[in-house]
């Protein structure tokens, strides 16, 4: 056995380039398998943790007071709105047409959705203005769902002051301290935040912003009410523990109180993150399987060539009394440390490929926990795969 050893051991040494295309593969394979995997396994933990700590919304919603005939009733009452003039118009024309503020109703009803159907709510405020070429979102700080988080800093105060997306001061060259005029007026930057509910910044009813140009806004004091810009509002809403969700939803789906309702997972804002990050997971199962596919082959050429170049020297060994087994075990003695080799540089080199990935995650969406690392499974499936794959050829 130690005379065949040395033989097809010898004989493999002499072909570097077969040596070479052995371990290529293997770190090839690995690496675009683990450069994804390293920016994706920790960080849907990260992102799953995250939404949690600061309880981000289940879904959004909207309510029709009108719908309602209590609260209908106590509109009218209130604002002396005529029979005659609903017959005529129409409510919802009479409200528009006389700018009557009907937000205190449409609280009180989510207050009795939400009894009825055990989620907790608040409601979120959004004003968009434009001032030169800047935009900017101005929202009310939440404490309950949806909670801001404090990244640096504090949050305002005063009128004067606010709040805003770390990657906007970063991408306009001003910090915490310094002042930025909107439109007429001067505020103090006091603190970074970000926003569970837009971890991706894609703005209520609005195309995906840009860092350069835009920013959410939380204001102190009495400013959100002063400044002037397109108000839009909805209701973010929890489940309460221990509900039957799906129940939950196909009632609500079938009450038409409610005149808007998106689940989170189906909201851009919310879940874009995570979809991309699902989305990686299957590309690097996409790549994983193309380079297993072309490992196979190139494999199986290897040890048809190398079998083949000298094919005398393995029929001397069968003939002096060596197994087929028996040579299998030897190649595999030859080909194995060399995979593992490239498996282990692949792990290596993946590792500092991924920065991309990760980099690229940080740009684009508003979440700092972003990090490089891999599962256990992960790191065994990347570098074990590929062995075991080289025994099944050979076999």
């Amino acid at each position: 056995m130690e005379y065949i050893s040395k033989q097809i051991k010898k004989d493999f040494m002499k072909n570097k380039s077969y040596v070479l295309v052995i371990v290529l593969m293997a770190l090839f394979t690995t690496s675009m398998y683990l450069f994804i995997r390293y920016s994706v396994d920790k960080n849907v933990k990260n992102v799953n943790e995250y939404i949690q700590e600061y309880n981000q919304e289940d879904f959004r919603f909207k309510v029709d007071v009108f719908y309602d005939g209590q609260l209908r009733q106590n509109i009218i009452k209130k604002y002396n709105i005529s029979e005659k003039d609903i017959n005529k118009y129409g409510m919802e024309t009479i409200v528009k047409n006389r700018n009557i503020d009907v937000s205190e109703f449409e609280t009180q009803l989510a207050q009795k959705l939400g009894s009825k159907y055990s989620f907790m709510f608040a409601k979120r405020s959004i004003k968009k203005t434009v001032s030169g070429d800047k935009t900017y979102y101005f929202i009310n700080n939440l404490t309950d769902i949806n909670k801001t988080n404090l990244l640096e800093g504090r949050l305002p105060k005063k009128d004067d002051e606010i709040a805003v997306l770390p990657e906007y001061a970063k991408k306009n060259g001003v910090n915490i301290g310094d002042t930025i005029k909107i439109n007429d007026t001067t505020y103090t930057i006091t603190g970074y935040i970000y926003l569970p509910d837009y971890i991706a910044f894609v703005p209520y009813g609005e195309l995906e912003q840009t860092f350069d140009n835009a920013s959410f806004v939380i204001a102190g004091g009495n400013t959100f009410n002063l400044i002037s810009g397109n108000l839009t509002e909805y209701f973010c809403g929890k489940y309460n523990g221990n509900v039957d969700v799906e129940a939950v939803k196909s009632n609500i789906n079938n009450n038409k109180s409610f005149k808007y309702f998106e689940e989170a997972s189906k909201i851009d804002g919310d879940s874009l993150p995570t979809m991309g990050l699902n989305s990686n997971i299957s590309l690097a199962f996409t790549f994983l399987l193309s380079f297993l596919v072309v490992s196979v082959y190139v494999y199986s050429m290897f040890y048809k060539k190398f079998i083949g170049l000298y094919r005398k020297k393995f029929g001397l060994y069968k003939a002096l009394g060596f197994t087929v087994d028996k040579v299998v075990k030897v190649l595999l003695r030859c080909t194995l440390p060399y995979i593992f080799i490239g498996s282990i540089l692949g792990t290596v080199t993946g590792y500092f490929l991924s920065s991309v990935l990760v980099n690229r995650f940080v740009e684009t969406y508003c979440f700092d926990g972003f990090t490089k690392g891999c599962n256990i499974s992960t790191y065994a499936f990347g570098i074990f795969l590929l062995p075991a794959i080289n025994i099944i050829v050979i076999l």
